[in-house]
């Protein structure tokens, strides 16, 4: 624990820093603190000598009391004391996106006051941690994750060039058709023999796996979500990648993850966010788009998501996206309980491939949480797939379109560190389980098995049993026992689809097809 005497020199130095100073909080692995018990018991110590007015107002008997920014400000920078005291610490620069180095904030009541959704979700993230007297939520805040590449300084930039230049060339090949073909075969809500709609591609780097999904989504509404860690080295010297990763997501998803249980809570958490969330955008953001039927919604919706997108960083759209998502996980996680749940085949289930009324279904009919903004963002994208902008109002509208939604997880090789857990609460007596952030995903994914809603999952891992299980290997008993089955992975990116094309009619010249030009278009291309 620190002394009370260090960290009053903590606190005395900030306060006369210059606004150019970094001030200092915590990121290890990955941008999410490493909040050991031993390391949390200190926090909570300090931090309830260092705020006792604050913790004090909060748990007092002033109904009614809100936090001003110099309130939550103050927090900041005792939590930031704190953190610099037992030893783990880095620049609030470096953990957010460098604001108040670049865009000329002052101090952290300046950002605070010129960043207003950020003002919100921290006050309302102090006054939890105050009245519980747990400060872990705070020290593992989105507010507080690096989400900047961890990449060379010295990196070329003809490399980081040669990278976008080739993001946005011409998509060449019908592998995004193939692989949409592939997921409208076994988008099935009303049949129960698969596990659930979920798809792994393992390639290697730079074959094609992200930009394929990204061409998918000029005409299918996916939501990207890139699960690369940070701190990865695996994409070279430099670590050269592209898209950026999103990092909150990771931390958030990997925090607390000492049980399976935990695991699952947040999991169901996070996915019941997405589907809340998208259905506001929708109605707020995408208004004017979404009555113009699927394919210019989702091309709306990519657009947003890569506006301001550079090598290393996204921009702010796409940051904020995934900054409200984590922000509705959190309070889903307070006021939700998840249990695990199997869709049974006699339930009731979405009005499938029709556009007709739902027989009367209401968000009531479904047990599990996420499924109820599911079924309600289920139903808004099958009446904008039949609207009059559609251009077309039969039920072969809805068909067209299924999978309605696409969770893209690229670079999901990070949710498969495998657990053990000895308490399996789904199995009596209990018994000891593997498991991983990947498979309780997958879990939640089973439990939404009525919906037409599917999951990609890509990595470029040598270990592919981890995302792509053989049966006998499957942590689902049913799978094991053969009564369920999982969808076949996709491989089929293309080969030679940069290359001249020969024509054996025609003849064609050996000298010619062993030249550099030639072979230099081989192979697949980003």
């Amino acid at each position: 624990m620190a002394t009370s005497a260090s960290l009053s020199q903590t606190l005395k130095a900030q306060k006369s820093e210059s606004p150019k100073a970094p001030r200092t909080l915590s990121h290890m692995n990955d941008g999410l603190p490493v909040l050991t018990r031993k390391i949390l018991d200190d926090i909570n110590s300090d931090m309830a000598q260092e705020l006792k007015y604050f913790i004090e107002k909060v748990n007092g008997d002033n109904l009614g009391w809100e936090p001003d920014m110099e309130d939550v400000a103050r927090v900041l920078r005792s939590a930031a004391a704190v953190l610099i005291s037992i030893g783990h610490a880095d620049t609030v620069q470096d953990i957010w996106c460098k604001p108040i180095a670049t865009r000329g904030y002052k101090d952290e009541f300046d950002f605070l006051g010129k960043q207003g959704h950020w003002y919100d979700m921290c006050r309302t993230s102090c006054v939890g941690c105050a009245s519980t007297g747990n400060w872990e939520e705070l020290m593992s805040h989105s507010l507080l994750r690096k989400t900047l590449v961890h990449m060379d300084d010295n990196l070329p930039e003809s490399e980081t060039l040669a990278v976008m230049s080739a993001w946005h060339q011409p998509y060449h090949g019908q592998a995004h058709e193939a692989l949409w073909d592939h997921m409208h075969t076994h988008c099935e809500p009303n049949a129960f023999t698969r596990y659930a709609h979920h798809i792994v591609i393992v390639q290697s780097n730079g074959t094609g796996k992200s930009r394929m999904i990204d061409e998918l989504a000029k005409k299918h509404f996916v939501i990207p979500i890139n699960t690369r860690s940070t701190m990865s080295a695996e994409h070279g010297r430099h670590g050269l990648a592209h898209p950026p990763p999103d990092g909150a997501v990771l931390t958030w998803l990997t925090a607390q993850s000492e049980s399976r249980e935990n695991t699952h809570q947040r999991c169901c958490a996070f996915i019941q966010a997405l589907f809340e969330h998208i259905l506001y955008i929708i109605d707020n953001d995408l208004a004017a788009q979404s009555a113009q039927g699927i394919p210019n919604l989702s091309s709306a919706f990519r657009d947003k998501m890569q506006e301001g997108m550079q090598y290393g960083n996204y921009g702010g759209y796409h940051v904020r996206f995934f900054q409200d998502v984590i922000s509705r996980a959190t309070d889903n996680l307070k006021t939700n309980h998840y249990e695990y749940s199997s869709p049974s085949s006699n339930a009731l289930v979405i009005a499938h491939r029709t556009t007709s009324q739902s027989h009367g279904e209401s968000s009531e009919d479904w047990l599990f949480p996420p499924e109820i903004p599911c079924h309600k963002l289920m139903e808004r994208l099958s009446s904008i797939a039949t609207s009059r902008g559609a251009g077309s109002r039969t039920r072969h509208a809805v068909d067209a379109h299924y999978p309605l939604l696409t969770l893209a997880f690229d670079e999901a090789h990070t949710l498969t560190n495998i657990e053990v857990s000895n308490q399996d609460i789904r199995v009596k007596p209990v018994e000891t389980r593997k498991w991983s952030v990947f498979s309780e995903i997958r879990s939640v994914l089973r439990s939404l098995k009525r919906q037409p809603v599917f999951a990609v999952f890509m990595a470029t891992t040598g270990d592919v049993g981890k995302l792509a299980t053989s049966r006998m290997q499957d942590p689902s008993s049913r799978i094991l026992q053969g009564a369920l089955s999982q969808i076949p992975s996709f491989s089929d990116l293309g080969l030679d689809q940069l290359a001249r094309k020969i024509s054996l009619e025609d003849g064609f010249d050996l000298s010619e097809v062993t030249s550099n030009e030639y072979m230099s278009h081989l192979g697949r291309p980003l």
